[in-house]
């Protein structure tokens, strides 16, 4: 990595951070907390990589302001978008593979434009 290149901020949004702590509080409670554990130490490895490379991962097909970015060795993938004048990204949701991402996806939208917000 070229240490001359600037760094992102990272920014956790609230839904995102919402939907971290449910996905950690259902692995304590049904793995354990080892694995919870794991899947944080794999996020915040993959976050320090997007912090210096944003781009590297796709901008979602659905919603092209948004970026994709599955967690390596698991079941997850994390949304983002990037804001280049201030040097930030921010994290907007996180969610298990096997769910309707599309529709979850869909339902924000739909909560934005009737005020609810995330």
């Amino acid at each position: 990595m070229d240490p001359t290149q600037p760094q992102y901020e990272i920014i956790r949004h609230r839904s995102f951070q919402d939907d971290l702590v449910a996905i950690i509080d259902y692995l304590t409670e049904n793995a354990s907390y080892k694995i919870a554990l794991q899947l944080e130490e794999e996020i915040q490895s993959q976050l320090d990589l997007i912090s210096i490379l944003p781009k590297m991962y796709p901008v979602y097909e659905s919603q092209p302001r948004l970026r994709k970015m599955p967690i390596h060795n698991w079941q997850y993938v994390i949304f983002y978008t990037i804001i280049e004048k201030n040097h930030q990204i921010i994290l907007t949701r996180i969610f298990h593979t096997s769910r309707n991402i599309q529709a979850l996806m869909q339902k924000r939208r739909c909560g934005r434009r009737r005020g609810t917000g995330l």
